[in-house]
């Protein structure tokens, strides 16, 4: 029974679909906007590990935005990550949060209109969206997408078919890009598990557990750290936060969702191999001792 992530940190993009609020339609950004609200998300998610982190620098990059490049990063103030939410900080005096509706909830940020329509829609196509807030008011949503799709239905149908190895989507998305991307890679709709946050993870693993079930967990964040830990098996991607390969019990060190398979394929075969040879060996010490001995 194999709980997976939406998606693998090293595959983590922004789409062309970053909309901005207005009225109750969604409109394209315009690239001036674009390349600001680009700006602020990039220096409030510089330095961190998490994928959609990783995703927001490489389309500032794009820009021309980042350390190095035609626009330097600014330094944050007050930054604080609230897990399975967003982050917030303070960014040239202006107050920024980027997350999703559990963010916008809890820092009571206006959304302005449209914001929900937006973020359903990039939901609707499978996509992470997130909202960009500027001084407790949203100012954008950004979809993100998974470039991986292809591998992760491979994997989960080698996993179902061929391994008979049941699996599930355990996923803080909400429910709408949760379905869309399991559907794409065949993960029943009854095996998916949104919008939980880290300990949810960890209780999906327990109860699993306590169904007398072995679970292997594949992971690549912070918020899937403890449910690696929890998990009879950690399994954490390469290009993931360090915390969760120093959790997890493997690495896929070329990242690459696939090498699952390989990996349960050669203990498999190790366990069989290590079965036999102490069949063989029970076996040769039965006749081999009382020959020695004289007896036979």
């Amino acid at each position: 029974h194999l709980p997976t992530p939406t998606s693998s940190s090293c595959c983590s993009t922004i789409s062309d679909d970053l909309t901005e609020n207005s009225g109750t339609t969604t409109n394209a950004v315009s690239k001036r906007t674009r390349e600001n609200i680009l700006f602020f998300a990039a220096c409030a998610e510089k330095g961190s590990e998490h994928p959609l982190a990783k995703a927001i620098l490489a389309k500032a990059a794009e820009y021309g935005i980042g350390d190095g490049l035609d626009r330097p990063l600014m330094q944050v103030e007050d930054f604080s990550a609230e897990t399975g939410t967003g982050v917030s900080c303070t960014v040239g005096g202006n107050a920024i949060h980027i997350g999703n509706r559990r963010c916008l909830l809890t820092n009571s940020i206006e959304a302005s209109p449209g914001t929900y329509d937006a973020m359903e829609f990039l939901e609707s196509k499978g996509q992470t969206a997130i909202a960009v807030s500027l001084n407790g008011r949203t100012e954008c949503v950004i979809g993100m997408i998974d470039k991986e799709k292809d591998s992760a239905a491979l994997t989960v149908n080698v996993l179902q078919e061929a391994m008979k190895i049941k699996t599930y989507m355990l996923t803080g998305d909400n429910i709408r890009t949760a379905s869309v991307i399991a559907r794409d890679i065949g993960i029943p709709p009854e095996n998916i598990i949104a919008g939980v946050l880290p300990e949810g993870k960890v209780d999906c693993v327990n109860r699993l557990q306590q169904e007398g079930l072995c679970v292997a967990m594949i992971g690549d964040g912070v918020n899937d750290s403890p449910a690696l830990a929890q998990a009879d098996v950690g399994i954490a991607i390469g290009a993931g936060t360090d915390v969760a390969i120093e959790t997890a019990g493997i690495v896929l060190v070329n990242s690459k969702l696939t090498d699952v398979i390989l990996a349960i394929d050669l203990a498999r075969t190790i366990y069989r191999r290590i079965r036999l040879n102490l069949g063989f060996s029970l076996g040769y010490n039965t006749l081999g001792i009382p020959v020695a001995a004289g007896v036979l």
